[in-house]
């Protein structure tokens, strides 16, 4: 097989029809602006686009470079954390002002610390920490996505919340102590007592329940027993005096 033909006008790529779509993934991008956010804190989502078709002629849209920027310059004061290691993603924390200010402001000193799986294909892991405000509603206060749920994952994301609360003009000084509610995983219970020495470390009460259910079946209860005998402690974990 050889070549006949050269055809110097090109249809591909940024050479013809589609020079504005970027072939750059998400990832290669941020990738390339992370060590320039750390230094220039005032970066414009033009000027990503600039310096990503000045350095590597890519075009991208401007969807691309949007969300940064935009949480900062919606909700000013806003704390986005984005850890890479050798241009691959490790773990994004993540609190708008409104919430951290809304939090300080106007919720009681409870934050409730707990991880889920996110059901996407790279299975990332989502821990969040959560308040309670003055109309029994549930309130968003920081979320932090990682690999695993770990020791070293709670600590960093735990840092982060010591960060927004204490790390600021005026800390953050409730009139009750501290409450932090969470499922007492080893990894937070270490977190907890490095960043939050001073504040209650209580159990999740239906964690609680799920877990002696379990510890009763273990002892060799049938199921209806070890069921009511959680209900039972499940009432006896809402009561406010010992004579209840």
């Amino acid at each position: 097989m050889s070549i006949k033909n050269f055809e110097s006008t090109h249809t591909c790529g940024q050479h013809g029809a589609n020079a504005d779509n970027s072939r750059a993934s998400r990832k290669f991008i941020a990738s390339q602006i992370q060590i320039v956010l750390k230094a220039r804190q005032d970066l414009r989502v033009v000027d990503i686009k600039n310096d990503m078709l000045s350095n590597f002629g890519i075009k991208i849209n401007y969807s691309k470079a949007w969300y940064e920027s935009m949480v900062h310059a919606t909700n000013t004061g806003s704390r986005v954390v984005i850890d890479a290691d050798d241009r691959r993603f490790r773990r994004l924390f993540i609190s708008y002002n409104a919430c951290i200010e809304g939090f300080i402001a106007g919720c009681r000193p409870l934050l409730f610390l707990d991880g889920t799986f996110i059901k996407d294909r790279y299975k990332s892991i989502l821990l969040s920490a959560t308040g309670y405000d003055g109309n029994q509603g549930i309130f968003p206060f920081a979320y932090y996505v990682c690999d695993q749920e770990n020791e070293v994952n709670w600590k960093w994301f735990l840092q982060g919340l010591w960060t927004l609360l204490y790390d600021r003009k005026n800390p953050y000084q409730p009139s009750h102590r501290l409450v932090m509610i969470s499922d007492a995983d080893k990894g937070i219970r270490a977190a907890v007592e490095e960043f939050f020495p001073d504040a209650f470390h209580s159990r999740c009460a239906l964690h609680l329940v799920e877990n002696f259910k379990k510890k009763m079946k273990d002892f060799g209860h049938k199921a209806n027993v070890a069921t009511t005998l959680g209900e039972l402690l499940q009432s006896v974990a809402y009561k406010f005096t010992i004579s209840e």
